[in-house]
């Protein structure tokens, strides 16, 4: 199974409009005393964030005394790593989570930061983090930290939001928590209202998905199967949502579940639906049964089977043609860059497939 798959088994990632970006050089989180004389790459303050800033979250409260130079962004699936893109940031170390987002993290991002291997056993350790002298950690959008807290703490002031709930939001909630420790609100605005622009933009160019309900379905084979990755609610949801599409009146049934039975192949019907193959070539097992022949979708031909060959490098496959990215991927969280690169992907097989 590919960990950070666009479901809830794994769930817990365009242009930045910013100046006065001051570039440093990188270094290696195996030297301590190189990398505690590099910073982060972060754009010029704005003026808006009044500091010292205490920073409440659920499981403590820590203070920013000033503007911090040196961020982590340890959230396990990258995510806060592609947010700080979002507003100009280069953190000074990530997890190597990181490194799937650079397919589309835009080339003005400012680099790409030192990476510690992600062991999922130990998803904030402490010891890599310190190495890396942190004047901020921000965990907004990972995993609850549990006993991590306290360590990390001791590192540097942890920014994770001042409720779970916060933790857990939406990427816009997410961003504004982010940019306001590091006074780039105004930045983070200025993007959100260009996201809105950019789907804006896709809504009119496609009116023909207007209306039309889409399924988003995912089969890892062996003992994790098939799933309905287009759940109500999901941020596989919202991007359909966000393109134009109406709201999927079966996805309602795997709000609490995603797994998709045998029995329950038919519930996949919509007027478009995308399957993807993240089973290494499994996915007969799913296409060749009567009961997923005999969906209206498939018996009208409008579906289309994606094929994820993340396990050997970061692409797929639809039609016969080979593209650079993990989809699944891309979809697996509520980050910015992540959709709008896979809404570029999606477009164009929706466009060929819904009728």
């Amino acid at each position: 199974m590919t960990v950070f798959t666009a479901t809830r088994r794994t769930r817990a990632f365009f242009t930045a409009a910013v100046t006065g970006i001051l570039v440093l050089t990188g270094c290696s989180t195996d030297d301590a005393a190189d990398t505690a004389h590099t910073d982060s790459v972060l754009p010029a303050a704005e003026g808006v964030t009044q500091y010292p800033l205490t920073l409440t979250t659920p499981w403590g409260d820590t203070v920013l005394e000033e503007r911090p130079e040196r961020i982590a962004a340890i959230a396990p699936d990258g995510s806060t790593s592609e947010l700080l893109a979002v507003l100009g940031v280069e953190p000074v170390i990530a997890p190597s989570t990181t490194e799937r987002a650079t397919v589309w993290v835009p080339d003005v991002a400012p680099g790409e930061p030192e990476t510690y291997e992600l062991d999922y056993d130990n998803p904030y350790p402490a010891e890599a983090i310190a190495v890396a002298d942190p004047d901020l950690i921000v965990m907004v959008g990972g995993w609850e930290p549990e006993d991590s807290y306290e360590r990390l703490s001791a590192i540097a002031p942890v920014l994770a939001g001042e409720t779970e709930d916060d933790f857990a939001a939406g990427w816009e909630d997410r961003l504004r928590i982010i940019a306001e420790a590091l006074d780039l609100s105004n930045a983070a605005e200025e993007f959100i209202a260009d996201q809105e622009g950019f789907y804006a933009d896709f809504r009119e160019q496609h009116p023909e998905f207007a209306g039309k309900t889409a399924t988003f379905a995912l089969y890892y084979g062996g003992g994790y199967g098939l799933a309905y990755s287009s759940w109500a609610g999901s941020d596989v949801e919202q991007l359909f949502l966000d393109l134009g599409f109406a709201a999927n009146p079966i996805a309602a049934e795997f709000v609490e579940d995603d797994a998709v039975s045998n029995e329950l192949i038919g519930k996949l019907d919509a007027d478009v639906l995308i399957l993807v193959d993240n089973s290494e070539g499994h996915i007969d097992e799913i296409t060749s049964q009567p009961l997923f022949q005999n969906i209206p979708a498939v018996r009208d031909g409008r579906w289309a089977l994606v094929e994820n060959l993340s396990q050997q490098r970061s692409a797929y496959v639809h039609d016969g043609v080979e593209h650079e990215g993990n989809l699944p991927w891309a979809l697996s969280g509520s980050n910015p860059l992540a959709a709008r690169w896979a809404s570029e992907q999606l477009v164009p097989i929706l466009a060929a497939t819904v009728q």
